[in-house]
């Protein structure tokens, strides 16, 4: 199973280091910082799925890079948690492809 959380755009700048100022402001810090708090309290972290992409709308898309090794209760609960904060405007399981 695929997850995907999509960040606000604000926030994905930040986590991704190419905000125009780095600091942002304190609201934005906080949020990105109790993001940061929950990833860690959930034992994942974000890895961009688009990687290095100058689209911001594309930038704003994660998924959780270690997933893979939580059971499927843990991570529709992971992602559920995500879903309620600041920073996140989506947190989704896609299932895996079948083939036809």
């Amino acid at each position: 199973m695929e997850t995907v959380v999509q960040l606000r755009g604000d926030i994905a700048e930040l986590m991704s280091g190419r905000a125009e100022t780095e600091a942002g402001t304190d609201e934005l810090n906080r949020i990105k910082t109790d993001l940061e708090n929950k990833l860690v309290g959930l034992g994942v972290s974000l890895r961009a799925i688009h990687p290095g992409v100058e689209d911001k709308d594309l930038a704003r898309y994660f998924t959780l890079s270690e997933a893979s090794r939580l059971e499927d209760k843990e991570i529709y609960g992971a992602l559920r948690e995500l879903e309620n904060l600041e920073a996140v405007t989506a947190a989704y399981a896609k299932p895996d492809a079948e083939l036809a």
